[in-house]
């Protein structure tokens, strides 16, 4: 009967090792994602406040690769920011 009950447990302690493992790699992932989001989120802001000290400082809209040499990015990297925050990019800012 001690060894019926050692094997049920014994399984039981597998299936639980398995779900908390399941678990902690969706935790991290979603984590993962959350970080990137962040990130994405600071970049955005970072280019809109860019753009728009720019556009005071010079009195006009300003073009992608002013931007970009402001930033010290590609023009390719703020088009692809833009693009992720649903601006429509064209040849001035």
């Amino acid at each position: 009967m001690k060894s019926i009950y050692r094997t049920i447990l014994a399984a039981a302690g597998s299936f639980l090792a398995a779900q908390f493992g399941g678990w902690d790699a969706a935790l991290e992932t979603q984590t993962e994602v959350k970080r990137r989001d962040h990130k994405m989120v600071e970049k955005v802001t970072e280019l809109d406040e860019t753009i728009k000290s720019m556009k005071e400082e010079y009195g006009r809209k300003v073009s992608v690769d002013e931007v970009a040499d402001r930033l010290g990015i590609s023009e390719d990297e703020i088009e692809d920011i833009l693009k992720l925050a649903g601006e429509e990019v064209k040849d001035e800012e």
